[in-house]
């Protein structure tokens, strides 16, 4: 779209099976996985964007709607950290540029050190989106997060358990009466 803007850190899986729809009809011969991953966004949103495998991680800025979407592949293979700090949003792959962009007006997040150090596993930690900065977060897996100049939103984008049906086995009463 028109004055809309799109970065992303991206390794498509399923690149092939991607390009077999519709939404590339031609045009030039072999397009970038970013553009890919590009294309496949604005044609079908946050809806289908767990047909996408992969790693990435992407920021699309959409003028019209004014909002910035920020997203993580299933796995977060691709760590995507933002911040808003001075009502500026900040994001990168790496923690280290917002954090040097922003010295002095980062503050430790003492709940992490202290997990960290009590936990033999960090994947058990609560917050998943914490980090050592209590200003810097990070997309968690599978998610979009939706940036307006009111506020931000959730989006999941990829849930494993969605289409799990859970086991049911015979009762005893079903293998009674064969």
């Amino acid at each position: 779209e028109e004055g809309s803007l799109f970065v992303a850190d991206v390794y498509l899986d399923n690149r092939g099976e991607l390009l077999k729809d519709p939404v590339f009809d031609g045009g030039r011969e072999e397009p970038t996985d970013g553009e890919v991953l590009l294309r496949f966004w604005e044609r079908y949103g946050w809806e289908r964007l767990g047909e996408v495998k992969g790693s990435y991680a992407f920021a699309y800025w959409d003028p019209k709607a004014g909002r910035v979407t920020l997203a993580a592949d299933q796995l977060a293979n691709r760590r995507l950290y933002y911040a808003v700090v001075d009502r500026i949003l900040y994001f990168s792959t790496l923690m280290e540029p917002i954090a040097a962009l922003n010295r002095g007006k980062l503050h430790e997040n003492r709940e992490v050190f202290q997990d960290f150090l009590a936990m033999a596993d960090r994947r058990v930690y609560l917050d998943h989106e914490a980090t050592v900065f209590s200003e810097i977060r990070h997309v968690t897996a599978g998610e979009l997060l939706e940036i307006t100049a009111q506020g931000g939103s959730r989006r999941v984008s990829w849930d494993p358990l969605k289409n799990l049906s859970l086991f049911s086995g015979k009762s005893d009463e079903d293998y009674k009466r064969e």
